[in-house]
Order: C-alpha cells, then sequence, then structure tokens
C-alpha cells in the first residue's frame, strides 16, 4: 500500500506484486503491477488519471490486464494492490476499483516505484507485508429499529487484530461491510470508520410491515477474509395498516352514516 502526496499532476505511481528479484529487465523480469499514470489536478486538489492493472513476463511484454479511471481529493491518494490466488485487485482510498484474474505468475516479492514526478510530489507512506490470513472480529452490538418506510441497523465498527507469522499475517484493517437480507445478497459499502463508531444501514426497501426480515452483517478485511455477526430478526410490524373511515378525517357537522 502507498499513501501518495500530490501537489501537482504529472508523474507515474506503480505498486508491484509477485516481482521477480530481476523484474526490471527486459528480458527475462516478471510481474504484476498497478500503475496510476499521469493523474491531473485541478487547483482545489481534486486528482484523477488511469489505474491499470500490467502483467510482465519473462521474455514477454507490458500487457495491459484492465484499467479504469481514477480520481482523489485533498492531494492525497491512498492506493493498495494485491493478488489473492488467481484475482488481482486494485483499492483507492478504501474502496476497491479494479481488479482482474491472471495466475501465471505464482510467486515474487512485492515493491513500489515512481517515473517522472514532479519534485513536490511523494510517497509518503509506503507498507509492504505479507498476506493478511486472519477475519476482523464480528461488527459489534447490532441493533434494529423498524419504521413504516424502512428498517435501520446500526453496529460499531470491529477491529482487525494484527498479527504475523513466518508465512501469513492479519490486521490489513477493515475494508468494507457486505449485507445479506432473507439470504440474498443486498450489496457491500467501504469502511470509513474508527473502530468503535457506530454505522447505520438503512433497508428503504422493507415497507411491508407484515414481513419478517433477517439481516446479516459481515466485516470483511482488504484480503476478503469476512466475519458475520449473528443473524438479527425484524418481526412483523403493530402498525396500524387498516382504517374505519368513520373513525379518522374531517367529519360535517349533523348526521352522517353509522350515527346513533
Amino acid at each position: 500500500m502507498v499513501y501518495e502526496l500530490l501537489n501537482a499532476g504529472g508523474g507515474d505511481y506503480v505498486l508491484y506484486t509477485r516481482a521477480s528479484t530481476n523484474a526490471q529487465s527486459p528480458s527475462t523480469g516478471q510481474y504484476y503491477s498497478a500503475e496510476w499514470l499521469a493523474p491531473s489536478c485541478n487547483g482545489s486538489g481534486s486528482c484523477s488519471g488511469w489505474i491499470s492493472i500490467y502483467k510482465k513476463l519473462s521474455a514477454g511484454s507490458h500487457t495491459q490486464l484492465a484499467f479504469v479511471m481514477a480520481s482523489t481529493t485533498n492531494w492525497t491518494a491512498e492506493i493498495r494492490f494485491q493478488a489473492i490466488g488467481g484475482g488481482l485487485y486494485v483499492w483507492m482510498n478504501g474502496v476497491m476499483i479494479l481488479n482482474a484474474t491472471n495466475s501465471e505468475i505464482a510467486t515474487g516479492a512485492p515493491g513500489v516505484g515512481v517515473r517522472t514526478t514532479p519534485s513536490n510530489c511523494a510517497l509518503e507512506r509506503v507498507d509492504v507485508g505479507h498476506r493478511d490470513s486472519g477475519a476482523p472480529n464480528a461488527p459489534g452490538s447490532l441493533t434494529v429499529s423498524r419504521f413504516p418506510q424502512n428498517i435501520r441497523i446500526r453496529w460499531t465498527a470491529p477491529t482487525d487484530p494484527s498479527t504475523i507469522t513466518e508465512d501469513a499475517g492479519t490486521g490489513s484493517g477493515v475494508a468494507q461491510y457486505h449485507v445479506w437480507k432473507n439470504g440474498i445478497y443486498q450489496g457491500s459499502f467501504a469502511n470509513g470508520s474508527a473502530p468503535g463508531t457506530w454505522i447505520e444501514w438503512v433497508d428503504t426497501a422493507a415497507t411491508d410491515p407484515t414481513q419478517t426480515y433477517a439481516y446479516q452483517i459481515g466485516a470483511a478485511d482488504y484480503h476478503f477474509n469476512t466475519t458475520y455477526a449473528p443473524t438479527v430478526t425484524v418481526q412483523p410490524s403493530a402498525i396500524l395498516t387498516t382504517y374505519d373511515a368513520r373513525q379518522v378525517g374531517v367529519k360535517t357537522l349533523g348526521t352522517y352514516w353509522g350515527a346513533g
């Protein structure tokens, strides 16, 4: 993972994984790379540019596998690049923005590099290390509230404990949450909260007061290890859904239907 401090546009920022020790050799080097190429910045600190995933095989060419336009704000960008099995994944500012599939390179080392960057730009922090093989803690203190037009679920952001062994590690951080309802995947969203912070997800489709809903919330780290909290179930609501026309609304003076 690299944390980039940008004060101007231009330059290329490169992250490597599964790179050989002679990765830069045109004839025998090999690697996967994620490259943010010549991002352009405006005066307010918004920067954008193409991010691509490449592979370079020994005696092979520098081949593009996938690309996407990526942007950031406040003159900064946090970029992660990792290989898990046959998957290659790029994250920017905590959100996965690009992935590709390739398993031709099985082993190698991580690395970072820059090309032709302006003098006032920098890689402020670089973290390289083991693959995270341990899951984060489960989302905590789940509470659920039912309203006429939605159901709201709240929980506290968990921690992702860090331990390192000879060939694996943990503690890459909680990256996102997965939401399931009645066994159906509802989606995922990025985690932007510190451990212990309350997080809320609103189900605007849960409008049937006679329906029972069962929710599962999972916390996933940057290497896709996931832990789910116990299922929370919302029972049918006691909210009045049928009305007697004689009991509500405005009645004119005088006699009306049903009067004795």
